[in-house]
């Protein structure tokens, strides 16, 4: 996939003629999938977590008294049953008489399903530097300087992915309309793509205020169907 995002960013940029962005697709709220606990020793096992989407976690669990194969079959039918399809808030809140070892590894995996919520994204996928630079805006060094800090990684992802796009529309950000004050000379078209229950990225175009809008925006909404036929192929 990432291999495809990266050819996705040059061919945006060459047609954009400006920055292209594409962000790789971001869990959007794990779901429990599947769980294994494999004894490892009297009071340790490992649990092998399986989330929507192909993804795989792993954790070591120390237990206070020693817990056999049978009984953690056992749990992990039961939690199998139990939590199929449901978000971490929705487990944690899940009215269910549970033993002390049961609520001990619910605990742990609420924590693994957290960390995965909260993980970062990715380094972007950018590519039309040049195009930026050979434009009559960046003729001046401190212009050029300005450029280079705002596409720094985790300011742009930070402005590329508003508050306000909840669906995959494109959403445009003409200069001061950007809360980033370092963005007022520049717009943003850009927009969702992926699978909304399960991961999402953006694919999104920087350039000067005055960028061909009639061309750039159904640009990027073409892309942005495009990867996400890709991305329903892998989920």
């Amino acid at each position: 996939l990432e291999k495809w995002l990266s050819l996705a960013a040059t061919l945006l940029a060459q047609q954009a003629k400006n920055i292209a962005v594409i962000t790789s697709p971001h869990p959007t709220g794990c779901r429990f999938k599947h769980m294994e606990l494999l004894s490892l020793q009297d009071t340790m096992a490992l649990m092998v977590l399986v989330l929507h989407g192909a993804r795989v976690k792993e954790q070591l669990i120390t237990f206070d008294e020693s817990v056999p194969q049978a009984s953690l079959a056992i749990i992990s039918n039961k939690f199998n049953a139990a939590f199929s399809g449901l978000n971490r808030e929705q487990i944690v809140e899940k009215d269910s008489e549970f033993s002390s070892t049961e609520e001990q590894i619910k605990a742990v995996l609420s924590r693994m399903m957290q960390d995965e919520d909260e993980q970062e994204y990715d380094e972007p996928h950018l590519d039309g530097f040049h195009f930026m630079l050979s434009q009559p805006e960046f003729t001046r060094s401190d212009r050029m300087r300005g450029l280079m800090e705002l596409v720094e990684k985790r300011r742009l992802i930070k402005t590329i992915i508003p508050k306000e796009l909840e669906n995959q529309r494109v959403t445009v950000i003409i200069g001061r309309e950007n809360e980033d004050e370092t963005f007022h000379d520049y717009s943003i078209v850009t927009s969702k793509y992926g699978i909304s229950s399960e991961a999402a990225g953006t694919v999104s175009v920087l350039g000067p205020t005055r960028m061909p809008y009639a061309h750039t925006i159904p640009t990027v909404n073409y892309l942005s169907q495009v990867l996400s036929d890709l991305m329903s192929g892998l989920y």
